[in-house]
């Protein structure tokens, strides 16, 4: 096993551009240590066998311990889209690797349909979904993992080791699915079959406005790490609930709260139901998921007392929020309560028969 291995996935291929390569990163603590890749396609009895070099950065924690390691980048490229590999990662100098991984090159073009698990804070003590997705991952129920924000609680603590603890602890997930976080990575901007991803950090958003208004006039499926709807206080800038709606974006997942919240469509604190039968038939404004109950140890957050219109369930359960995006028209969220034994308790569709702005 390679000393202090993380293995978290960030697959560029992610982003829907280019399927057929993929990266991976880990940690040691050993600078002699080279950066190198096995991999072989997914059959019986057969091992990683095709050699990937790699390279090696020297990172410094700014805490009192000045603790150093080494995170190793390798790209497999030339994968085939949709096809199952085996690989493992390590060093041929030392002749020191980790375990042999699984994970499935994603798939070409938008005709399929991805299914993805939703959380954020999500911390190193009292990671109370994490058993429940793991299994769910050996089941091959997910075809990505997005963590929308909060990560360990916090992963510089401890002069960094806090981090690397809560890497450890989700290996087992981040070194077979591409795990996707905001902040932290660099696909901001990604497709997955039919939809197409915006991930934004609320702590620099103002920065990128204008990038993301050029992102919004092409797409209009949105996924988002974001809690400022107005603007900043007293100058009153750089709100995003108008670009929203201006665009037509069609859902927005937010974490943050330690809870599971599921709102009507809702713009300007009026609610724009489909209809009154239908409510997430063809919405009139965009709709909003907060799910920031994965587990952590600030445990759960209170709910006012009287639930807002625009609020229609809600639940301090923790678990996390399950995706499938079965075309460019169909899509359905659910959420799982890993207090209920990994019960459903609350299930949408979300049908569009048109993309664009609300007006």
């Amino acid at each position: 096993m390679v000393q202090d291995v993380t293995v978290p996935m960030q697959g560029s291929f992610v982003q829907g551009e280019d399927p057929t390569y993929m990266v991976v990163k880990w940690s040691t603590s050993n600078a002699s240590m080279s950066s190198t890749g096995m991999i072989a396609l997914k059959s019986a009895g057969v091992k990683p066998n095709k050699a990937v070099q790699g390279r090696s950065e020297q990172f410094v924690d700014p805490g009192t311990a000045h603790h150093t390691q080494y995170i190793h980048t390798v790209t497999f490229s030339g994968l085939s889209p949709g096809s199952e590999y085996v690989y493992q990662v390590g060093s041929l100098t030392e002749d020191v690797w980790s375990q042999v991984y699984t994970f499935r090159a994603m798939r070409s073009g938008s005709d399929w349909s991805p299914s993805v698990a939703l959380y954020g804070d999500f911390g190193l003590s009292n990671h109370q979904s994490l058993q429940r997705l793991t299994l769910d991952k050996e089941k091959g129920m997910y075809d990505a993992i997005l963590h929308v924000g909060d990560f360990a609680y916090d992963m510089d603590s401890d002069n960094g080791y806090t981090g690397d603890k809560f890497m450890n602890m989700v290996e087992p997930l981040a070194s077979e699915l591409p795990y996707m976080t905001c902040p932290g990575n660099h696909e901001n901007n990604f497709n997955m079959g039919p939809v197409h991803f915006i991930s934004l950090s609320t702590e620099y958003y103002f920065f990128i406005q204008y990038g993301l208004v050029q992102a919004l006039r092409q797409y209009y499926w949105l996924l988002d790490d974001l809690k400022v709807r107005d603007g900043i206080p007293v100058i009153h800038k750089y709100g995003l609930e108008q670009m929203f709606y201006d665009y037509g974006v069609d859902l927005a997942i937010w974490a943050h709260e330690h809870s599971y919240e599921r709102l009507w469509p809702v713009f300007d604190d009026k609610v724009y139901n489909g209809s009154k039968t239908e409510p997430y038939t063809n919405p009139k404004a965009p709709v909003h998921i907060i799910t920031g109950s994965a587990g952590c140890q600030e445990n759960h957050d209170p709910f006012i007392p009287d639930p807002r219109p625009w609020s229609a369930f809600r639940s301090d359960d923790y678990g996390y929020t399950r995706m499938k995006v079965f075309n460019s028209s169909h899509l359905y969220l659910e959420q799982v309560s890993d207090d209920k034994g990994g019960a459903v308790i609350d299930k949408i569709w979300i049908k569009k028969d048109s993309h664009g702005r609300f007006h």
